[in-house]
């Protein structure tokens, strides 16, 4: 928990930042980013080491050339994004049976993921695969969002999002097009925190919104 918040915390920073840029210079806010990731660093927080400098590089809003600053940030997410990469996928290798179907676009039977593929089984066919898609990483600069360490670019030019959860014992892999063939990005709007009724709030929120795949054992 404490690390959502404080990842939301220097998201908001960066809102902020966008509204009110020249009240501050974009080197004071890389640095503040920098300053703290190293603090991090310091205490063996790598992930959050990571997300502080990922948003060191995110201010350059107008496409400026980079600063000396977001040079340093930028080489310090290339040494640490492989790693936390590299531990995301661990958790994704096996084969996943889908279990909640949000969108049709997510509609495989299956997903089985190894070493190097992301391979799709349909329904009809769930010995033969219907896809079959090389691992790699998308690059950060393409993406805006928190998960970007966990998203994989595909020859489509699809970029997908993977998130391991383990829900009640339950192994969930959850799912989400961040971006479709034809480049257009997408986010998922939440907004079951205005639901006014308490009880189907609470409820609500005990909800998985995505699709999600379980992992057979």
């Amino acid at each position: 928990m404490k690390s959502k918040i404080t990842f939301f915390t220097l998201f908001f920073s960066i809102t902020f930042f966008a509204q009110e840029k020249e009240e501050k210079s974009i080197e004071s806010y890389q640095l503040e980013y920098i300053n703290s990731g190293n603090k991090f660093l310091s205490k063996s927080k790598g992930l959050n080491a990571l997300y502080s400098f990922y948003f060191a590089t995110s201010f350059n809003f107008d496409n400026e050339p980079m600063t000396e600053y977001e040079k340093y940030a930028r080489t310090k997410v290339d040494s640490l994004l492989p790693i936390y990469q590299a531990i995301e996928k661990e958790k994704w290798k096996g084969k996943w049976k889908l279990k909640q179907l949000k969108f049709n676009d997510y509609n495989y039977e299956y997903i089985e993921i190894t070493d190097s593929t992301v391979i799709f089984y349909n329904k009809d066919s769930i010995n033969t695969p219907c896809r079959i898609e090389k691992i790699k990483f998308a690059n950060y600069d393409k993406l805006n969002m928190f998960n970007f360490y966990k998203c994989l670019e595909f020859e489509n030019n699809e970029i997908w999002e993977f998130t391991f959860e383990k829900v009640k014992g339950e192994k969930r892999l959850i799912i989400f097009i961040v971006r479709n063939t034809s480049g257009t990005g997408y986010f998922l709007v939440d907004d079951r925190s205005l639901i006014k009724d308490r009880k189907k709030r609470k409820e609500a929120i005990k909800q998985e919104i995505k699709t999600y795949y379980v992992l057979e054992e």
